[in-house]
């Protein structure tokens, strides 16, 4: 018998702030930039075609600075764990752009934890903490151009960030808050006798 625990997330830590930069979003990517896996280069494709009609946004990436990039692509270098709260409370959208099996995608709850929408690769474990339509979207793999279609969507929205926003912080922690994992998998198991 196979028992699939997911993992969850401090939802105390990763509190909600649930706040929008109303003048100019930010978009941010958490996570291995310089890995091709994590798909930085579908979102900054994706980000330089809004930047044709849009320039009130820029992206936040989780990285060391990387040459060659506009000054509307910032690098934070890498964030240590407790700080990775306040960074994600200062965005407005977060974007899991993989272009592997992603097996479960923590980097989605922090920010559906934080109250920020989310846009994630349909793949792997993302496919099932991000709800399309209700806590962010699911875009095809290296689909650039469906991803720029739901950023536009949310940048051009603030009342559909807020409400994508609330809805996420709900799912998380209905589901994958560390008491809610424990007690629907753990506990459950155990008294199971499995």
């Amino acid at each position: 018998n196979i028992a699939i625990i997911p993992g969850g997330v401090d939802t105390e830590l990763f509190n909600s702030s649930n706040t929008t930069n109303n003048n100019h979003k930010k978009i941010f990517l958490s996570g291995r930039v310089e890995d091709p896996a994590k798909g930085f280069n579908v979102l900054y494709k994706a980000c330089k075609k809004l930047r044709q009609s849009y320039d009130n946004f820029e992206l936040i990436c989780t990285s060391g600075w990387l040459a060659g990039y506009p000054d509307w692509v910032k690098f934070t270098g890498w964030l240590d764990y407790h700080e990775l709260p306040k960074k994600y409370a200062e965005m407005d959208i977060c974007v899991v752009p993989s272009v592997w099996e992603e097996p479960f995608g923590i980097v989605a709850l922090e920010a559906m934890s934080t109250g920020k929408p989310v846009i994630a690769s349909n793949v792997g474990g993302l496919k099932t903490t991000v709800l399309h339509g209700k806590t962010g979207f699911l875009f095809p793999q290296n689909d650039e151009d469906t991803l720029t279609h739901y950023l536009e969507l949310l940048l051009t929205n603030d009342t559909l960030i807020k409400e994508m926003g609330i809805e996420a912080r709900r799912h998380v922690i209905n589901n994958y808050s560390w008491e809610k994992v424990v007690s629907n998998y753990y506990e459950s198991e155990l008294l199971s006798g499995k």
